[in-house]
């Protein structure tokens, strides 16, 4: 028999405290209580304690923690088995106020009022979406896992709201392409600072980009071994996916030019281009602020391009999906953006400027590098090594 007790907290606000007592031969052999501060959670609660009870599925209590400590967890047990993106948006939650409360205050309510606080730092519904949707898993494991009663339907129902809503929503598709001018300043500039610091080629990063539509963090992981020259085809390992996080290695085709490049490249690593994708991202990013007329382009955009290009080109659907490693026709669709037919970088300047091989200098620079960072990770490990013993 459960009874809901209501008290006032001294702010005056109230609680309600649920107990679970069952009793058998007048002797009371089971007491539970929890307290709440909404009574319709308290009678949830212990609805649910009292039928799990007579079922047999009753867990084992466990020390009580806040939502930000369950969400650091569920974090921490993930590991690397999934992407920076999902990190990342749990880290955010578990530091927010807002999930510094009890696992059992979360409900449909709460889980509507945290999507409002994430989107009131700024960010659009789409990007309040992929929030929520990275939860989803937490709530399918937590009552298993940490033996804390969260309902995948508190979910579903709180997702259901926040759509209708619009605090949550899809992503505006995005077609933003650079002009052949834009094209020529960013590479211009690029190659200039390459020839005068012996840096990351970038210009080659730019046009293998455009001549591939791979992501800057696939560009940066391909490696020598992974190519097949005879049907110029090119592993592409971990290739991003919403549904997929580990194991999705796919091959996929090297356009001519793609395949020019790499051949420019020296083999002074297992990878191809042996360069760290963060920093790759930051030098794009400052290259494009350089330039007072180039606005909102991201390196993204690049792969928007090539599968826009390859279009123009003439390819079929099917080819382009055996570049672009996309799986299905509605994921394709949104990169294309035809504006004529035909090859609008036939001849262009500087696909003979990337085709060069590198110069001694920067190879040398690469090699140094490369053994620098190598001596750095070793000297890491080891005192990793002494704190651990």
């Amino acid at each position: 028999m459960a009874t809901i007790t209501k008290r006032n907290k001294t702010n005056g606000k109230p609680s309600f405290t649920a107990q679970v007592r069952i009793k058998k031969c007048g002797k009371v052999i089971f007491s539970k209580s929890e307290t709440f501060s909404q009574r319709k959670l308290a009678e949830k609660w212990a609805a649910r304690t009292e039928k799990a009870w007579h079922e047999g599925t009753l867990l084992h209590p466990t020390p009580a923690c806040t939502f930000a400590e369950l969400i650091k967890r569920y974090r921490i047990d993930l590991g690397n088995e999934v992407g920076k993106t999902m990190i990342q948006c749990l880290r955010t939650l578990e530091s927010m106020n807002e999930t510094n409360v009890g696992c059992n205050e979360v409900d449909p309510t709460f889980l509507i009022d945290l999507a409002r606080a994430v989107k009131k730092e700024g960010r659009c519904a789409a990007t309040v979406n992929n929030y929520m949707q990275h939860l989803y898993g937490l709530f399918t494991i937590a009552e298993t896992a940490y033996r804390v009663p969260l309902k995948y339907e508190d979910m579903q129902s709180a997702m259901r709201t926040l759509r209708r809503l619009k605090i949550v929503g899809k992503a505006n598709k995005r077609d933003r392409r650079a002009t052949v001018e834009e094209l020529n300043e960013l590479m211009e500039e690029a190659f200039a600072r390459s020839a005068r610091s012996n840096a990351a080629p970038l210009h080659k990063i730019i046009a293998f980009a455009i001549a591939s539509s791979r992501r800057l963090s696939e560009i940066t992981r391909i490696r020598w071994d992974d190519i097949n020259y005879e049907d110029k085809k090119i592993l592409v390992r971990a290739m991003k996916h919403p549904g997929q996080k580990q194991g999705n290695d796919v091959w996929v085709l090297l356009s001519d030019e793609a395949l020019q490049i790499i051949k420019s490249m020296p083999a002074v690593d297992e990878r191809i281009f042996p360069y760290a994708s963060d920093s790759l991202s930051t030098a794009f990013t400052r290259l494009v602020k350089l330039f007072e007329n180039i606005e909102d382009l991201h390196f993204h955009d690049l792969r928007h391009d090539a599968v826009s290009r390859a279009f123009e080109m003439g390819w079929s659907a099917a080819k382009v999906r055996m570049m672009s490693g996309h799986r299905s026709w509605s994921s394709l669709e949104i990169y294309t953006n035809l504006e004529k037919i035909g090859d609008r970088l036939e001849g262009w300047k500087w696909w003979g400027v990337v085709f060069q091989p590198e110069p001694r200098e920067r190879i040398d620079a690469l090699k140094n590098g490369l053994a620098s960072r190598k001596m750095k990770q070793a000297a890491v490990l080891r005192k990793t090594k002494k704190t651990t013993k």
